[in-house]
């Protein structure tokens, strides 16, 4: 993952795509374009943490 930007590896395909931040019950999720798998992304201050995990 890059630091300071919406960049990371999905962690089912392997794909490194930028994404964009939704929110669901006050957690921050994105969605992979390629596999459709959902990623719960740690945010603070508008950017990644470096933080991730599938759900």
């Amino acid at each position: 993952m890059s630091q300071g930007n919406n960049t990371l590896v999905c962690p089912k395909c392997q794909k490194e795509e930028s994404y964009l931040v939704s929110t669901k019950k006050g957690n921050q999720f994105v969605c992979c374009k390629q596999c459709a798998n959902l990623i719960k992304a740690e945010v603070k201050n508008g950017q990644f943490t470096g933080k991730t995990e599938s759900v």
